[in-house]
């Protein structure tokens, strides 16, 4: 059937294609008709394929300007072929397709292209100028402007797409302008991008690209946001700047507090939680202003980043005078505190319940208050599973917060966490029910249940460092997980997630402080004494095997920054049984040929359990950095690649002495030291000397603290050397060391020495954009013999005197213990 509605009635859906009378929609011409701007020999060329296989005639106009005269003499059953989709010979050939399609079609350049390729051609009751949105489904709900609705229905039909008046299954996309139309929400709730009509104009300018297809164009920049068309104004937040940059990244508009009258408004968002609001709000007269403002809470503007699209915000209204009704909607579906067990629920309080037959004494009361915070503690664990259950729920709009295994990481084992505690409650409850002073036992309450406590603690406690991590990464980077907390802030006393989640980590410490207080009240005498020792030793022996635990894990995980600070690290200093004690830096002052890496090189020594590893700090990194300045090695990483070089992976086997170097009065150099090495089978030592950096930032850079600690060290993997670890004395005069020369001017020198290098580089890698001038000096400069370049001049000049002072540069240690 064919659609005889007006152009401008885009509420009618019809077929782009039209059947023939023998029951297919192809269309055969007679004739070919081009009419262009300028000559397009591959456009001819492409067509002379086509012409051959449906034997048409072809005939080419050229013309600046077409009139609708140039169709007069136009023969049935012809294509035309336009480049320009617009003006009134267009517009009469549109009315003539929608009229007759079986007479007359009208193709743009790639459409016909695409057309030669097949060697076919369907009849079509609108022009086609591309086919870039083939079997795409439109549903276009552009309120209040109804020409630009037309002109987005006619670019996505003429780009081939096709367009729909009710949403449905076929629908692909969604197009509107805000986020308060029933297409945005229809969209938010099935998963269709809902796009504005920005995109279409984008695509719509590269209709000319061969090839080029609607999908190449990301629909995220185009993407409707949540408070487009929304003007804000927010009141009673001290600290807004969370607020304003939510709005902002959801395309929402702040309105100040004394511009509402003056500017447009639609939301006014008040902090519920705030006693008092300002007077000139509440002076505010709205009944005036068209159209009205919706005022609001807060949990309406996180409800709204959540699910994507505008909360209904009449469940949300703010009452304070200025709305007749207010409603507050939950965060989450209630969850009873405890199992169907009737022991604790909200209705009846264990602290509003016990002791009603006995008399408070001291101990009585210090029970009361570890049943009290028992309950608080398990609300709060409870609260956290249905925070944990809300988040990876995927039926809620705008599917889950989290992913399983983020969810996994930051909420760790608070499930098992919860039920050893409820069923510690539960007992503790039945205690106080059935409170005899002389024979009720608590201390076999915790005693019983270490294991458990080990069993269920150490998953959580020992990544928590990690999971805080993650948390903090999902807030910034997730902001329907950071809108989620902001509302749970209401059922969870005003804590955020983080407070909640550090109560596990308190929790057994303030348990032995209670039980300690229990000890203190009970007699000797009581049978529940010894009970209350025992458990307090174990819940002590659960806390100390948690913290050794963390620690070990902590000390370990520092191996992989060191690895991926140093280039060239060997993969063998990853180990299991390997931990990182301390670190310190020097300065190598060895002769040639005993050097570790060259003479005056700044070392960082990182002292493990049974190892040493020595790396060599980058030349471009000591000569870019100033004096008395601090950067973390994780800046020089981002800022130079890896900031050192590896240079040995010693092992303490073969480490036979520590020397303690002192010099004379006179020369007051303090901070000598010295190794003196020996692998097995080899006969003859190695010595090595340094000089200690000292560094207002780091800690342990004591000569004699560095050097016992690194003994120490050793002395705990003893039974694995041949050798007992020694610090030997020695004098600068017995090594051959010569710390009479002055370090302020090799210093100086050292320092010009390396800058010009790195100067000199930057000259090399700049030399294609060099005027022809420059570029010839510095070809001179590059044919300077060996003998007198910066590398060797630095080298001779620590050949020729003692290295006794350091370049003018910070050390940078990666957070040592």
């Amino acid at each position: 059937m064919e659609e005889t509605a007006n152009l401008t009635d885009c509420s009618t859906f019809s077929q782009n294609s039209v059947s023939t009378s023998d029951g297919t929609n192809g269309f055969t011409p007679r004739s070919i008709l081009f009419l262009l701007k300028k000559h397009d020999e591959y456009l001819l060329a492409k067509a002379k394929p086509l012409q051959k296989h449906f034997s048409c005639s072809l005939n080419v106009v050229i013309k600046d300007k077409f009139e609708i005269n140039d169709l007069i003499d136009i023969i049935a059953e012809t294509l035309v072929v336009i480049d320009d989709f617009e003006g009134p010979l267009f517009e009469h050939l549109e009315q003539r397709v929608r009229s007759t399609p079986k007479i007359i079609q009208v193709r743009g350049p790639p459409a016909f292209i695409d057309a030669c390729d097949k060697l076919s051609l369907e009849t079509r009751k609108r022009p086609l100028f591309c086919n870039a949105m083939t079997s795409m489904v439109f549903f276009c709900d552009v309120k209040n402007n109804k020409r630009k609705k037309i002109l987005m229905v006619n670019l996505i039909r003429h780009m081939g797409g096709s367009v729909v008046h009710h949403v449905g299954s076929r629908v692909t996309h969604i197009i509107t302008d805000h986020s308060s139309t029933g297409g945005y929400e229809y969209g938010g709730t099935f998963n269709l991008p809902v796009i504005t009509t920005d995109w279409v104009f984008q695509c719509w300018s590269q209709r000319k690209d061969l090839g080029f297809k609607a999908g190449d164009i990301s629909v995220v920049d185009y993407t409707v946001k949540v408070f487009s068309n929304c003007y804000v104004c927010f009141i009673g937040f001290t600290n807004d700047d969370v607020h304003l940059r939510r709005l902002s990244e959801n395309g929402g508009t702040l309105v100040a507090l004394n511009d509402i009258k003056t500017k447009r408004c639609t939301h006014i968002v008040v902090n519920d939680c705030e006693k008092s609001i300002t007077h000139d709000f509440l002076d505010i007269d709205l009944a005036d202003i068209d159209p009205p403002i919706f005022i609001v809470t807060s949990a309406w503007f996180w409800k709204s980043i959540i699910e994507g699209t505008v909360a209904k915000e009449s469940e949300y209204l703010f009452n304070n005078g200025l709305r007749s009704s207010y409603s507050k909607k939950c965060v989450s579906p209630s969850v009873p505190l405890l199992e169907e067990n009737g022991l604790l629920n909200n209705n009846n309080r264990c602290s509003q319940n016990l002791f009603t037959n006995s008399s408070p004494n001291k101990k009585t009361c210090k029970l009361l208050e570890l049943v009290q915070t028992e309950e608080n503690y398990v609300n709060a664990l409870s609260t956290i599973m249905r925070i944990h259950e809300c988040t990876v729920d995927p039926s809620q709009v705008g599917g889950a917060l989290l992913s399983e295994g983020e969810a996994r990481i930051i909420f760790g084992n608070v499930k098992a966490i919860y039920e050893v505690h409820v069923t510690i409650l539960a007992e503790l409850v039945k205690c106080a029910e059935n409170w005899s002073d002389a024979d009720t036992l608590i201390g076999p309450i915790f005693s019983e249940r270490a294991q458990e406590l080990l069993d269920s603690y150490s998953p959580f406690l020992r990544y928590y460092d990690v999971s805080n991590k993650i948390l903090t990464d999902c807030e910034k980077e997730n902001p329907r997980f950071h809108a989620y907390l902001q509302l749970c802030k209401n059922e969870c006393g005003r804590q955020n997630l983080k407070d909640l989640l550090i109560r596990p980590v308190q929790r057994l410490g303030s348990t032995t402080l209670l039980l300690k207080d229990l000890l203190s009240t009970t007699p000797p005498s009581h049978p529940d004494y010894l009970k209350l020792g025992e458990a307090l030793w174990n819940i002590e022996k659960v806390m100390n095997s948690l913290n050794d635990a963390r620690k070990d894990i902590a000390d370990r995980s520092v191996i992989f920054d060191v690895f991926n600070l140093i280039e060239n690290c060997p993969s063998t200093l990853i180990s299991s049984s390997r931990t990182f004690v301390f670190q310190f830096e020097a300065q190598e002052i060895s002769k040639a040929p005993e050097t570790l890496s060259r003479r005056g090189d700044y070392l960082v020594f990182y002292i493990f359990s049974d190892c040493l590893e020595i790396c060599r700090k980058k030349k471009e990194v000591v000569a870019t950095t100033k004096e008395g300045t601090f950067i973390s090695d994780k800046i020089m990483k981002l800022m130079h690649g890896k900031p050192y070089k590896h240079v040995i992976l010693m092992k303490f086997s073969t480490l036979r002495s520590i020397n303690n170097i002192v010099c004379t009065e006179d020369d007051g150099k303090e901070d000598l030291f010295g190794f003196t090495c020996r692998e097995d089978g080899e006969l003859r030592e190695r010595h090595y000397f340094f000089r200690l950096i000292k560094h207002k930032h780091a800690t342990n850079y004591n000569k004699i603290v560095a050097l016992t600690k690194l003994k120490k060290t050793m002395e705990q993997i003893e039974g694995t050397l041949t050798f007992r670890p020694k610090i030997v004395t020695i004098s600068a005069q017995e090594v051959g060391l010569n710390t009479s020369h002055s370090p302020r001017r090799l210093t100086s020198l050292s320092t010009f020495a390396c800058r010009s290098k790195v100067f000199m580089k930057s000259i090399i890698r700049n030399t294609d954009n060099l005027s022809p001038s420059i570029t010839q000096n510095h070809r001179k400069l590059s044919s300077i013999p060996k003998s007198l370049s910066l590398d060797n001049l630095l080298t001779e000049l620590q050949d020729d005197q003692e290295v006794t002072g350091p370049l003018r540069t910070a050390s940078f240690p990666i957070g040592g213990r």
